[in-house]
């Protein structure tokens, strides 16, 4: 194998393996997160969902806000991994708000949000 082969191939490997090191959690590793902030809105699910769905999706650098709905629960995370788990209530919603350790790189406010839309 020649030098500049050698090169290469060195260069994948360890972009490969910065690569893994940045990967960000899964969503089952943010469920275990401590939940930081839990509020109770009068919204429903899905008015509550839709509110704070868009507000992420206008503060992030990057747009796209997951969305998971299973039953009659929605889970939001955006793109850099904050979660907020939305169960309906007798009278509304609960939100409980996660962010995963390590991971705040930037100086928004994703909690804010999370309170703002109550």
């Amino acid at each position: 194998m020649n030098a500049e082969l050698r090169s290469i191939l060195a260069l994948a490997c360890a972009g490969a393996l910065l690569t893994g090191c940045a990967t960000p959690p899964t969503n089952e590793d943010l469920l275990r997160e401590p939940v930081l902030l839990t509020l109770e809105t009068t919204k429903s699910v899905e008015a509550y969902a839709n509110c704070l769905q868009e507000r992420w999706n206008a503060e992030m650098p990057v747009s796209g806000t997951a969305r998971y709905p299973t039953g009659n629960t929605v889970v939001l995370r955006d793109p850099l991994a904050d979660t907020a788990v939305i169960t309906p209530t007798a009278t509304g919603a609960k939100v409980e708000y996660r962010e995963p350790a390590g991971w705040r790189m930037t100086a928004l406010n994703p909690a804010q949000q999370v309170k703002d839309c109550k």
